[in-house]
């Protein structure tokens, strides 16, 4: 497997990933976090200039895609019902997804972006336990709660390396 920067032309691969990513949440018990067109063409227009990375396998096919957004501010993260490992500067991870007939994928990911940063803070839905039980498994900390203004309240978790 191999991590590159997304590219525009990458596009509509992202979107079929993400709807197979929308389609394994709802059948794992989550169908509120991502809405049927999240996330779209306008925001991966964004994530393409600000941090979004795919994952390929060994035949270059993109099988996952997150953004890793350095030395980040997540505004949400001002004010959290709760308490951050630190303060100092901070990488954050969002729209993970990847395809869930390989494994290894997620692993592969969460290690490369920590050789790239060592204080990561990540959120998600209540009701993403995949999600939950991978940052558990990688030893991310439960903090607290964090709002989004449009989508709400999420689970704030932090790791230090």
């Amino acid at each position: 497997m191999s991590i590159r920067p997304m590219k525009e032309q990458d596009i509509p691969q992202l979107l079929e990933l993400y709807t197979h990513a929308r389609k394994y949440m709802v059948e794992t018990g989550n169908p509120n976090q991502w809405t049927e067109d999240y996330p779209g063409c306008e925001i991966l227009l964004k994530d393409i200039k600000n941090g979004g990375y795919v994952i390929l396998d060994e035949s270059s096919v993109i099988i996952g895609a997150f953004i890793l957004e350095e030395n980040a501010h997540e505004l949400a993260y001002d004010t959290i019902d709760g308490r951050w490992l630190n303060d100092e500067p901070y990488a954050v991870i969002h729209r993970c997804a990847t395809l869930h007939n390989q494994k290894g994928i997620g692993q592969f990911f969460m290690d490369w972006c920590f050789e790239k940063c060592s204080n990561i803070r990540v959120d998600t839905h209540k009701d993403n336990l995949p999600m939950i039980k991978f940052l558990e498994k990688n030893h991310f900390t439960y903090c607290g709660i964090v709002h989004y203004e449009k989508v709400g309240a999420r689970l704030a978790y932090h790791k230090i390396i």
